[in-house]
């Protein structure tokens, strides 16, 4: 099944059956009628070198299966080749031979098996099964930030653990493929390196093929094939490896090795290489036409400077950061740097630049510095993206898809909240985001729902330190009681270690503010254990809250309700703390415990459901911005007079 090699129950979102020859036309570009000749054709697989791929699997000679496998398939490459050299589709040679001839004559044609002459660190995948010899890995796969030149997909394959001979009936079931987290890892890396909108894997077990679509809100699985008994399938894959271009590769075609704003024409050299995937991120630009008047030429063009945050996940937002620079229209690189952050969200929720700039319109300008700004955003459809599925006519309803669209967002570069660079810094930047986020659910209405660590951030002006509270394409609106407003685009969101503990184990329960007045205290605690403040680095997990960052709900959250209720966890998590935050132990996290645990101990006096169910809202007015306030001593700030 498809979802022993997907994280999580995403089955749904895959689609079977789709023929190969409509994949090889949509995914990898090939003229439908070569395709169909391809496949149809039986052709002639030598047989002295696949009895000799079979030895090498049975003995596991590791060199020689990939060795008889590269001879098994170049010999079928040639046949191909020589049989449309001498022969016409149509009317015309057709442009898939065409690309294939290209292809073929390059001396680079084997680099579908060998290290890319780009900066890469290609590992090949091959493993062996004790218990018998089947062929696990013959492909070679590609690290996180790697691109190799040549292939459209990311080849897999995967351990096999079913004694099953070379020669048997092949079972169309991926129960047979193993080490699932291997392969999700693999098609993770492949999506999250240089810009790809999909990927392609491949897995071959024996003389069995599957071949597999994944971008971030489906997936596609051609049925598998005995390349033994069906070689012209075979054929047709490989003609649509080698033959495709990188636009059929699934990379984003706004990213490239250079910009159109330089002063001097481009040489041929550097033409050449926009029909090649970049080598790596850093030092490549993304480049976005504007939509608007015919008369406004200049695109928008940022330069990467680093990868500041990969996706983690296949399907979903699958966010991912880069800091960049601005190219100006004379070519120049602006001084300031931003964050370009590119994602796939829902496609009906509200766009986090709309979110933003209405907040800014509903609070005072005196908040303005403590929300990021817009500086650029880009939407993008599946269709205006020409994603394969979109012209596959699958039946698509919200139970068998996640869709999304792309969003980009570039705002100004904040850093990081332990780049505070000391304690009294660090305090104002995380009380400036707490202040915020209250202004922006009572007078913005809106509730963030997804506070972390990562989402405070700072901003030096005027020699100041301020806090900016990042990240609002999660965030909810509310109704006058500050009730979130459910709509089919709500679900449980956060970050592990930072989430309430309500929501762990119930994420279909109403989100409160109180949620997110609990993140802060996580968050400050988290800080205050892992933050070097002087030399502005976070130190790793500390092993006293590593079950904090669990995935297992139950675990976190009976380490977090045993943190809160139980004085002797907390002292030993509190012995933790860095020594420059003992004042901050003693003036905030200690009294914000306490007003979590009096609140939660406080439920256990009520007596009936209806008096539970109102107390949920703020533990009858315990855990309100008021009280929070309260409890470290602060007082609130008039954003209005300010």
């Amino acid at each position: 099944m498809t979802e022993s090699i997907l994280p999580g129950n995403l089955d749904s979102y895959f689609h079977r059956d789709i023929d190969l020859v409509d994949f090889a036309v949509n995914v990898w570009g090939l003229e439908r009628q070569f395709a169909q000749k391809v496949a149809d054709t039986n052709w002639n697989v030598d047989k002295f070198e696949t009895f000799k791929y079979k030895m090498a699997v049975k003995i596991w000679e590791e060199d020689e299966v990939h060795r008889t496998f590269r001879s098994l398939t170049n010999r079928l490459l040639d046949d191909i080749f020589n049989t449309y050299e001498t022969s016409q589709v149509g009317d015309q040679k057709c442009r898939s031979y065409e690309a294939l001839k290209s292809r073929m004559n390059q001396p680079d044609r084997f680099t579908f098996y060998k290290e890319s002459t780009l900066e890469s660190n290609i590992r090949t995948e091959l493993t062996r099964d004790g218990f018998n010899s089947r062929l696990d890995v013959v492909q070679e796969v590609e690290r996180p930030t790697v691109v190799v030149s040549s292939p459209p997909v990311l080849p897999l394959v995967s351990d096999s653990s079913m004694g099953r001979s070379l020669d048997s009936d092949f079972s169309d079931s991926f129960s047979e493929v193993s080490t699932p987290s291997r392969v999700s890892s693999h098609i993770l890396e492949s999506l999250a390196s240089t810009g790809r909108y999909y990927t392609v894997a491949i897995i071959v077990q024996g003389f069995s093929v599957t071949v597999l679509y994944f971008d971030r809100t489906l997936g596609l699985r051609v049925p598998a094939f005995n390349f033994k008994e069906e070689p012209g399938k075979l054929g047709l894959m490989m003609s649509g490896i080698y033959a495709c271009k990188m636009v059929h590769a699934g990379f984003d075609p706004h990213l490239r090795p250079w910009c159109s704003l330089l002063p001097q024409a481009p040489s041929p050299e550097m033409r050449s290489q926009l029909k090649r995937p970049v080598g790596k991120l850093s030092g490549s630009f993304f480049e976005f036409e504007f939509p608007g008047s015919a008369d406004d030429s200049t695109p928008a063009v940022f330069k990467i400077k680093k990868l500041v945050h990969r996706p983690h996940e296949i399907f979903g937002r699958a966010t991912a950061v880069c800091k960049v620079q601005k190219v100006m229209p004379d070519g120049k690189l602006s001084s300031e740097h931003y964050a370009l952050k590119l994602g796939w969200p829902l496609a009906i929720r509200t766009a986090e630049a709309k979110i933003i700039t209405d907040l800014r319109d509903r609070l005072p300008k005196s908040l303005h510095d403590h929300l990021p700004n817009v500086e650029f955003q880009r939407n993008f459809t599946p269709e205006e993206l020409n994603l394969p599925w979109t012209k596959l006519g699958l039946g698509l309803t919200d139970e068998n898809r996640h869709p999304r669209e792309l969003r980009i967002l570039g705002s100004k570069y904040y850093d990081k909240l332990w780049q505070a660079g000391s304690v009294e810094e660090f305090k104002q930047a995380w009380l400036d985001c707490v202040e915020c986020h209250y202004a922006a659910w009572r007078k913005g209405k809106l509730l963030h729902r997804d506070l972390s660590e990562g989402n405070l951030m700072i901003l030096r002006k005027d020699g100041k330190v301020k806090g900016v509270l990042n990240d609002w394409d999660m965030a909810s609106p509310v109704d006058d009681n500050g009730l979130v407003i459910s709509t089919a685009a709500d679900h449980c969101t956060g970050t592990r270690p930072f989430m309430a503990i309500d929501l762990l184990l119930k994420p279909d329960a109403p989100h409160y503010y109180r949620h997110d007045a609990e993140s802060f205290v996580y968050i400050l605690v988290w800080g205050a254990i892992h933050y070097d403040l002087e030399n502005q680095i976070r130190m790793p997990p500390n092993p006293h809250v590593r079950y904090w960052l669990s995935d297992d709900d139950i675990i976190n959250h009976n380490h977090k309700t045993s943190f809160l209720m139980s004085d002797h966890l907390a002292e030993t998590i509190f012995a933790q703390l860095r020594p420059e935050f003992h004042g901050v132990l003693e003036e905030w996290i200690k009294p914000l415990r306490l007003m979590l645990k009096q609140a939660r101990f406080s439920e256990n006096f009520l007596s009936t459901a209806e008096q539970k169910a109102a107390n949920k809202v703020t533990y009858d007015d315990q855990l309100t911005f008021e009280a929070f306030m309260k409890a470290i001593g602060e007082a609130p700030r008039d954003w209005e007079s300010l």
